[in-house]
């Protein structure tokens, strides 16, 4: 009988159970690679399945964080556009893409301002919170590109005392506007409601952090994606707690 150095592991004693031994662990191994293997093919395909979704779509949107912005308001609306499929950028307003938020919760922005090429946007928008809103007020070249955006016609959303940097642009004349209670004369000469949110041709405002899960539904609808605020709506159970 020939011997093995590791037959005392295995239990081999013949030469024939070695070979029957080697092919089942040759079977078992293929069947983990073929697991693996799905497995891996299953989260390549829903990643890449997920960016074609991105590029059919093709609308961009930047989210701009001021230091001290409101985390519910940028967040939520991030969440419910990127569900859709809509390229969101968060951008960072002064240099660090760590941006701290004003209850003192960091994030990393996907972009700093200054190397931004905003000329395919569609639509920007501005979380409110203090100092947020007033530091975004603050920033020259922001205020440049929303004037220069309004022009085209493009989108601009706001919530909370956020709409007070659209206010003081004269952006918000003769619109159909709301903002957090307080802010009303930061407005101009906009038609205040205090409604939840509002959308008054290219100018959509939103009340506070509790408007922005229907403010993110309305974006979606102002950017033509009507099926999938509804269906988004739906999924995230906004339709129970609306009692819809």
């Amino acid at each position: 009988m020939r011997s093995y150095g590791f037959t005392r592991l295995v239990d081999i004693s013949k030469e024939g159970e070695f070979q029957r031994f080697c092919h089942d662990l040759f079977r078992f191994l293929l069947e983990i690679y073929y697991i693996c293997t799905n497995i891996f093919l299953q989260k390549y395909n829903y990643f890449f399945n997920k960016i074609e979704k991105q590029l059919k779509i093709g609308i961009m949107v930047y989210v701009f964080l001021a230091p001290g912005y409101e985390e519910v308001e940028a967040i939520t609306v991030v969440d419910i556009l990127r569900r859709a499929g809509v390229v969101v950028s968060t951008v960072s307003m002064d240099g660090d893409k760590i941006a701290t938020g004003a209850h003192n919760i960091p994030l990393i922005a996907d972009l700093v301002f200054d190397d931004c090429d905003f000329s395919e946007a569609e639509l920007l928008y501005l979380p409110g919170g203090l100092p947020g809103a007033t530091n975004l007020d603050a920033h020259q070249g922001l205020r440049d590109l929303l004037l220069s955006h309004n022009a085209k016609g493009g989108w601009i959303a706001a919530v909370c005392a956020a709409p007070l940097v659209l206010g003081h642009l004269g952006l918000t004349k003769g619109k159909t506007c709301t903002c957090y209670p307080g802010f009303e004369s930061e407005l101009g000469n906009a038609n205040y409601t205090g409604g939840m949110v509002e959308a008054d041709g290219n100018i959509i405002t939103g009340r506070g952090p509790a408007a922005c899960m229907e403010l993110g539904y309305t974006i979606l609808k102002a950017l033509g994606l009507d099926d999938a605020a509804d269906q988004i709506r739906e999924g995230m159970m906004y339709n129970q707690l609306m009692g819809k």
